[in-house]
């Protein structure tokens, strides 16, 4: 499988063609981005060089994280779907957004999507996202030969940072307010040893790839977890999960997967 990260958008990491047999997939943390094509901004000029990068590298998924937008107030011609409907012959989108609360404008911090083309897409069976509606991944379901399963997720950890009430923590810490007297057996549920957002998405996260681990699932886990690599790692170990970063270029030797 052929991996890039989010420097690759920039640049031209990929120069080989991709192997018949491979599936190539981009994982991007765009900063906000914006789907319509022609607009001269800053968010239309990331589409734009995303659509260039998706088609020459003849990417098959995609995954992007804190997109910052509230799917529900975005005008549909202006949709990812709209936006993409150019770039391939087919594919399946999985967008994830906090919904928690009343849509109010287009603006949200967090988010994901998940895009799958061609080929790759006629194999979703099944796509979904955070099941408390915090918008903290999406996922895809794929089948392959003699009824293997493979769920794959585009994830975004939010990061305590004094972003202010519209930060996706603070939006997090909202919602864990509202929902900390629940019953154990409801959906909102918050377990008592679990203080902040970032602990109640490891959590979640953590039951859900078990889950589908304990129903014959492999997993594919991308996202953006704002955690140093360390503490990955190990959370990683802890869930069966390899490194595949770390395991191509050494674990003491990763390469960043970020520019600032």
């Amino acid at each position: 499988m052929d991996r890039n990260h989010r420097q690759g958008i920039y640049g031209d990491a990929i120069t080989q063609k991709k192997d018949d047999n491979n599936i190539r997939n981009l994982l991007q943390n765009p900063g906000s981005i914006g789907f319509v094509s022609g607009q001269r901004n800053r968010e239309s000029y990331i589409i734009e060089k995303l659509k260039k990068f998706v088609i020459d590298k003849q990417i098959d998924l995609v995954g992007l994280t804190e997109v910052n937008k509230d799917m529900r107030c975005v005008p549909t011609e202006n949709t990812v779907w709209a936006a993409t409907a150019p770039w391939r012959e087919t594919r399946k989108i999985q967008t994830s957004n906090n919904t928690t609360g009343n849509p109010t404008r287009e603006h949200q911090i967090g988010g994901t999507v998940s895009m799958a083309f061609d080929e790759f897409s006629h194999r979703i069976s099944n796509r979904g996202q955070d099941g408390r509606g915090l918008g903290r991944w999406s996922w895809m379901e794929l089948g392959g030969i003699g009824g293997l399963k493979t769920t794959i997720i585009t994830a975004y950890c939010p990061v305590n940072t004094s972003s202010g009430l519209g930060g996706c923590y603070s939006q997090h810490l909202t919602y864990m307010s509202q929902h900390r007297d629940e019953l154990e057996s409801s959906i909102h549920f918050i377990p008592e040893n679990v203080a902040c957002p970032r602990q109640l998405f490891g959590h979640d996260l953590q039951h859900f790839v078990e889950d589908r681990v304990n129903n014959g699932h492999q997993i594919l886990l991308m996202g953006d977890f704002n955690s140093e690599y360390s503490v990955l790692r190990d959370w990683m170990l802890d869930l069966g999960l390899l490194d595949i970063i770390g395991k191509q270029h050494g674990y003491d030797s990763a390469p960043r997967t970020h520019t600032r």
